[in-house]
């Protein structure tokens, strides 16, 4: 008589919903396990896993936060053209009105 073998319920990774989705698509936009595991159920080994095996699948040289962190993933390029103006519009207020210009006035006294 032939052994029975029963099949183990194992999770398969798809990316379409849930945590498996979430944990990939903070991770396109660099970031950390830390963020991750705080909107999403998974631990730090089920998050390398799992970026390991869409890493694979998509065929990348890079990881998906080095990619975007280095600016060469097509979203980072993306959110660099989309907040050009935002980021223009932040530096010219808190950095370009603080900085202090000298005035003939201030160049003369010492």
């Amino acid at each position: 008589m032939q052994k029975k073998y029963k099949r183990i319920n194992k999770n398969i990774i798809t990316f379409q919903a849930g945590d498996d989705y979430i944990a990939l698509a903070l991770a396109k936009r660099g970031m950390s396990n830390r963020a991750i595991r705080a909107r999403t159920s998974l631990s730090n080994n089920q998050i390398n896993y799992r970026l390991h095996r869409a890493k694979t699948v998509e065929d990348l040289d890079w990881g998906y936060r080095v990619a975007f962190r280095n600016g060469v993933s097509p979203l980072a390029q993306q959110v660099i053209r989309d907040t050009e103006a935002v980021v223009r519009a932040d530096i010219m207020r808190n950095v370009v009105e603080v900085i202090i210009h000298p005035t003939p006035e201030v160049r003369g006294a010492k």
